[in-house]
Parts: C-alpha cells; structure tokens; sequence
C-alpha cells in the first residue's frame, strides 16, 4: 500500500489479502522479543490461521516457516507494523485495488474494511466466509483464482486506456 500511494503510476492494480491499514500494537514484538519466534508462532498461529486451518497448516506455519526466522527479522517486521498508518496516503492509489478479508478476521472487521476502502480510487472488497487473518494461506486456491481473475480484468483494462491514449 505504501508503494502504491508513492508510485501510483507504477501500479496496474493492487491486490490485498487481510492487510490491515494500521498497526497492532506491541502485542507480537512484545512476545517475539520475551519468548522467541517460535514460542510466538506456537501461541499466535491458530488466531492467525483461523479455525479451519489443519493442524498441519498450523504446525509447519509454526515449526517450519515462522519458527526458522532469525528472532531479529521476526521483531524487526513485527515492530515496524506497532504503529504503522497507512490511512492518509489511501486516496492516493489510483490502481484497480481487490482487498480480501474474512467474515470474522479478528485483525479488522468487515465493516472496518469497507470503510478504508472508500479512500481508495478503486477498490472492491470481497469477503470470504472464515476467520483466518492469513486467508491466502489457509484457501490458497481460492484466493489465487480471484486475484488472477482481478488482475486479468485491471490488465484488460489498462491495455484498453492505453490503446485509447495511442490512438
């Protein structure tokens, strides 16, 4: 999001898969920092993944991803995120903008969601059944066909204003 306020001409669309536009908190850099990453990841996965996540979804988040990042990269991402904005720069992407959350994602409500993408030029917010904050990971199918099917409409699009600028 932050690229795209920057550089809206260097965006043909935008997709965002439970990306919140504020932080959350010290909550996770404070559990990185006094328990490790992997401890973390063991206590925060299943909120994170959602109830319908398998419990092998769950145990290689944990062991094999999460819990093989450097502590130091882990707090550093997680820190940079306490306080994060990203709200004022929103009316400034002008990309064709899919935004994807969940029906009970307990990182920002549905209703929070459509409220931020109002500020955007063009967005369009679909809502999946589930309470995964991290719904491409846990409906990888899913979220893949309605981004590819996304960004084939916005690069259809764009080709079309290009070909109209040309003529």
């Amino acid at each position: 999001m932050q690229l795209a306020s920057d550089q809206p001409h260097r965006l043909i669309s935008l997709c965002l898969l439970g990306s919140p536009v504020r932080g959350s908190g010290t909550g996770n850099a404070d559990l990185i920092r006094d328990k490790g990453v992997r401890q973390w990841a063991a206590e925060t996965m299943r909120a994170r993944l959602g109830s319908t996540a398998s419990e092998a979804q769950i145990k290689w988040w944990t062991d094999e991803l999460m819990g093989r990042t450097a502590q130091a990269s882990a707090f550093g991402a997680a820190a940079a995120r306490i306080d994060m904005t990203l709200e004022a720069g929103l009316g400034r992407i002008t990309a064709p903008t899919l935004i994807v959350t969940t029906t009970e994602s307990g990182l920002q409500s549905v209703e929070a969601v459509e409220q931020y993408a109002k500020r955007f030029g063009d967005a369009r917010v679909l809502v999946l059944p589930g309470d995964s904050f991290h719904i491409a990971a846990v409906e990888p199918e899913l979220c893949a066909k309605h981004t590819l099917e996304f960004i084939e409409a916005a690069s259809r699009l764009h080709a079309a204003a290009v070909t109209r600028a040309a003529e």
